[in-house]
């Protein structure tokens, strides 16, 4: 088993496999970069009030929290 693991054509070739493999799931599935494209989406200000729910500060210092 070690040999094959050391096997530098074996290597490359298992290393284009997984290139192409990325290639055509970038292809096949590109990422949705406008939210409203977006299948589905939840956000934070739609969450149910929950004791395990905390929500922190954001970059401003302003709380984002409505708790009051």
């Amino acid at each position: 088993m070690d040999e094959k693991a050391d096997n530098p054509v074996l290597r490359q070739r298992v290393s284009k496999l997984f290139e192409f493999l990325k290639a055509y799931v970038d292809l096949r599935y590109p990422p949705i970069r406008n939210i409203s494209q977006q299948p589905g989406v939840l956000w934070l200000d739609d969450l149910p009030p929950h004791p395990s729910i905390e929500l922190g500060e954001n970059n401003d210092g302003d709380e984002i929290n409505d708790e009051g």
